[in-house]
């Protein structure tokens, strides 16, 4: 949404982003006890040995482990989580490479601009409960909020998106 003629759209996004981080600082909430930053992991993939830093890798109280990317724009739609998985799922690979059982390792973005907000909504001359992704600046646009949770998108981690980042 960059727009190289226009300082006015520019600082609006500037400010909104700013806000939008601003907020996710003072309300974060910790998920994880046990988590390790910037995580150095490795992977043989056929002939090739590949190393990087997954941001966070966290341990849950059920023993999964939660690879964590953290992402500061744009919210990905449902198409673009698995096509922009591969780091995320080649992080899983060195995990599993490692002895951790595939089935206790799990993928997750973390969308620092947004926040899941859960709310009360009128339907139908009901109020029902409704949830939704919103950016963070944009929680003054809602009434009725009871809860406002971080934005963790998980993607499910299968045998076929492995073999996708394998070849």
């Amino acid at each position: 949404n960059f727009c190289r003629d226009s300082d006015v759209r520019n600082n609006s996004i500037a400010n909104r982003y700013r806000e939008d981080l601003d907020h996710f600082f003072k309300n974060h909430k910790k998920m994880f006890s046990n988590i390790e930053v910037e995580k150095f992991l490795c992977a043989k993939l056929g002939d090739f040995v590949f190393q990087g830093y997954a941001d966070a890798v966290a341990k849950d109280d059920l023993g999964n482990y939660i690879i964590i990317d953290w992402k500061t724009s744009a919210i990905y739609s449902k198409k673009d989580l698995v096509k922009n998985s591969g780091q995320l799922i080649f992080y899983a690979i060195a995990l599993n490479q490692s002895g951790i059982p595939l089935d206790k390792i799990k993928i997750a973005f973390a969308f620092l601009k947004y926040c899941d907000i859960t709310y009360e909504k009128e339907r139908r001359g009901k109020l029902c409960e409704a949830h939704s992704i919103i950016e963070r600046s944009k929680i003054g646009e809602y009434s009725g909020i009871k809860q406002i949770d971080d934005c963790f998108v998980f993607v499910e981690l299968n045998q076929e998106s492995i073999d996708d980042v394998k070849h």
